[in-house]
């Protein structure tokens, strides 16, 4: 029987920015990322077409886009209030940087531990009375 008690016990924050290209396009465009239906699409010049690389909540739930819809998987004709706009990969590492120097005031380097641009893990044991009511 394995006994747990003598695992170590920490606190984590689990942190996944919700349609994170997409909230950034709308942001940069002082648009709500929560209403704004909007794609991040890639183009190809060679198929003329292009594959979402994100959407936001409104776009997914409104038009029935996923993260993997191609170009010619959009509502013809496009509704007016959709915006499809391309990536800007340097964009999104800048505010991913800009992210993680929010969660660096309240954890250690050490315990920032980045997954991807869009998500991280925060060991919080040792912050974790900054939390506390």
């Amino acid at each position: 029987m394995f006994d747990y008690s003598r695992e170590p016990v920490n606190d984590y924050f689990l942190i996944d920015m919700k349609s994170f290209y997409a909230s950034v396009e709308c942001i940069e465009r002082n648009l709500d990322p929560m209403t704004t239906p909007l794609i991040v699409m890639s183009r190809s010049d060679n198929t003329g077409s292009g594959l979402t690389l994100a959407s936001s909540p409104t776009a997914k739930k409104k038009y029935h886009i996923t993260n993997v819809s191609r170009a010619t998987d959009l509502p013809y004709p496009l509704p007016k209030e959709l915006h499809i706009v391309p990536p800007r990969m340097n964009l999104y590492i800048k505010k991913n940087m800009e992210v993680n120097q929010i969660f660096r005031k309240y954890v250690a380097d050490e315990d920032l531990l980045i997954y991807s641009i869009d998500e991280s893990i925060l060991k919080v044991t040792k912050s974790l009375n900054l939390f506390t009511i």
